[in-house]
């Protein structure tokens, strides 16, 4: 049975996301800590710690003030942001190993610099939802579309995250007439900036965190020969502009893991351009052991 990709948040100790698939034995159930089947999903009771309220966002993740860091590579032309891929894998395999030093060394984002970027990822799922769902870039280029998500990500930076008296993200501060111009035809703007700031909040501090949420620290390297891959291809579930930017989606498997009487399935979502390839999110499947 073919996989089959359902887009999800994992509480952003993934950074992005994670997809569910159907190739799970009996009674199959998707990992997800915080989900979305649309543009994304409601983030978990608890998202994290609260965040300081004089903290700023760059690139997905929040920062004091002081700080310059950030991973993707941005130019003001014209109130516009041009954003700048990173310089990606030379392969599948390249960035095979790069994902699983990323997994064994600690978590840290910074070690997928080169072939990962916050803006990529948000404008992936952003647009990974139904067929009969509106597309906040339809018609653009997948430059286009990931321009327009580093501008809408500026947008919010320059807002400032809408926290309440406990450091924690609230729907109601929400400000999303300020994205309103910059999706003039798009009629869910609201329902898109209130997942946008989701995204955000939930990605403002994976750094140490297994994006599985288990306990396993390492991971085992195959030969280049040994890794098994697969291609997406259930792209007429989606909407009809997805295709377009993300032609060549790939999941790359990462192998199992067994925990508590549940197993679980490991991969991560990546896709080539320009003949590079660029990390998307990890993603998972759990099932019950001998189930």
């Amino acid at each position: 049975m073919k996989r089959k990709i359902i887009a999800i948040i994992m509480s952003m100790s993934v950074l992005l996301t994670a997809v569910s698939c159907g190739t799970a034995p009996v009674e199959e159930t998707e990992q997800t800590e915080q989900t979305e089947t649309e543009y994304s999903a409601e983030p978990e009771e608890d998202p994290g710690e609260p965040q300081e309220p004089n903290q700023t966002i760059e690139d997905g993740f929040l920062h004091d003030e002081t700080e310059t860091t950030g991973t993707t590579e941005q130019q003001e032309i014209d109130g516009a942001v041009e954003f700048v891929f990173p310089e990606g894998a030379g392969s599948i395999y390249e960035l095979y190993t790069e994902v699983t030093d990323f997994l064994n060394t600690g978590f840290n984002y910074d070690d997928l610099n080169n072939v990962f970027d916050p803006v990529l990822s948000y404008t992936f799922f952003a647009k990974f939802k139904d067929e009969d769902r509106e597309d906040f870039a339809n018609g653009l280029s997948l430059q286009e579309s990931c321009d327009l998500m580093a501008r809408l990500v500026s947008i919010a930076e320059e807002q400032g995250m809408p926290l309440d008296e406990d450091g924690r993200l609230d729907d109601d501060l929400i400000d999303a007439e300020v994205f309103r111009s910059e999706l003039p035809d798009f009629e869910d703007y609201e329902d898109f900036a209130e997942h946008l700031y989701m995204a955000l909040y939930a990605s403002s501090d994976p750094n140490g965190i297994n994006p599985f949420g288990t306990e396993q620290i390492s991971w085992p390297v195959v030969s280049e020969d040994a890794l098994i891959t697969h291609d997406f291809d259930d792209y007429d579930e989606l909407c009809s502009g997805f295709e377009t930017c993300f032609p060549n989606i790939i999941e790359v498997d990462l192998g199992s893991y067994d925990y508590d009487n549940e197993h679980l399935e490991m991969w991560f979502n990546c896709f080539e351009y320009n003949g590079r390839y660029y990390f998307l999110g990890f993603s998972s499947a759990v099932s019950s052991v001998g189930g």
